[in-house]
């Protein structure tokens, strides 16, 4: 019996789409999301924001490769049926594959068409907003702090965390609590706009003496530098982001024997140090590329 034949009255289609979880009035889980695309629905989470982009299953799927397959020819050889997302920027992708995120979020919903999205959740590029405005990716507010030739560099407005320890053995970006919270952010916001789409960048882990001893490294999520953060201090004034933050700015390391103090900035905005093991929030810098649709 078929998902279509398995559920006869509308009494038991509604407990087949209800979850235990607690899902806001018309959303559902990922196994109801499943269900929904074999009976022939497009689905999406609301934590995808990208104009457009929604999972469907294609059937019957035939393609074209220059491969040579002549063996095959003989044989009732079979294209299984796959998962399709169309993508932020309108591509389809074959044999999409759900991240930890996506299976375990409970924002599931059937996606409107595009004549009801445009009235409830207007889309612009992100090429096309204003240095210092705020654009709404998935849940997550961002300011915008510039665009440059690769994306479009962004900041989070909310802290993603209130209260983290830096780090449990010294003050080194790299390896730190507080990376892996940005890590874990980079696997949501791939799950938002595509992995693609969210850049890799160099965070300078040069100390506030001068010392290099812990390099630069490239994360496609990470915290700013507090040079990083002297640059667009006056975007981020207007915003008044009234909380204690960490930076990725050691104030020393072990060369000066000082690898305990770390940058932060204070709730007005002064940049100040503290110890690895207290605790400020966490607040992530990212670069998306221009090109994606984003809210306002």
């Amino acid at each position: 019996m078929n998902e279509k034949e398995q559920y006869t009255t509308s009494d038991e289609l509604r407990e087949a789409d209800s979850c235990d979880c607690a899902c806001e009035e018309g959303s559902f889980d990922f196994g109801v999301a499943l269900r929904k695309v074999r009976q022939g629905e497009r689905v999406c989470r609301a934590g995808w924001n990208g104009k457009g982009m929604y999972v469907f299953l294609a059937e019957n799927v035939e393609f074209q490769t220059k491969a040579d397959l002549q063996e095959l020819q003989h044989h009732g050889v079979t294209v299984h049926d796959m998962l399709v997302m169309r993508t932020a920027t309108g591509d389809l992708q074959p044999g999409w594959l759900a991240s930890q995120a996506d299976m375990l979020a409970c924002d599931w919903h059937v996606k409107e068409t595009e004549t009801e999205a445009s009235t409830t959740n207007p889309q612009i590029k992100l090429s096309a907003v204003a240095v210092g405005d705020v654009v709404k990716v998935g849940s997550h507010e961002f300011v915008v702090l510039e665009h440059r030739k690769e994306g479009t560099a962004l900041l989070l407005k909310e802290l993603l965390r209130d209260s983290e320890e830096f780090g449990e053995r010294n003050n080194n970006y790299a390896g730190s609590n507080v990376e892996k919270i940005c890590n874990e952010f980079t696997d949501e916001l791939a799950g938002i706009v595509g992995a693609e789409n969210v850049l890799l960048h160099d965070v300078d882990l040069t100390s506030d003496d001068g010392l290099k001893d812990y390099g630069v490294v490239k994360r496609r999520v990470s915290l700013l530098t507090a040079d990083m953060y002297r640059k667009f201090v006056e975007i981020l004034d207007k915003h008044k982001l009234d909380a204690w933050w960490w930076l990725a700015t050691p104030y020393s390391t072990a060369t000066h024997e000082n690898a305990n103090w770390i940058k932060c900035v204070s709730h007005a905005g002064r940049i100040y140090f503290d110890f690895y093991y207290f605790s400020n929030g966490v607040r992530p810098f990212c670069i998306l590329k221009s090109n994606i649709f984003v809210s306002k």
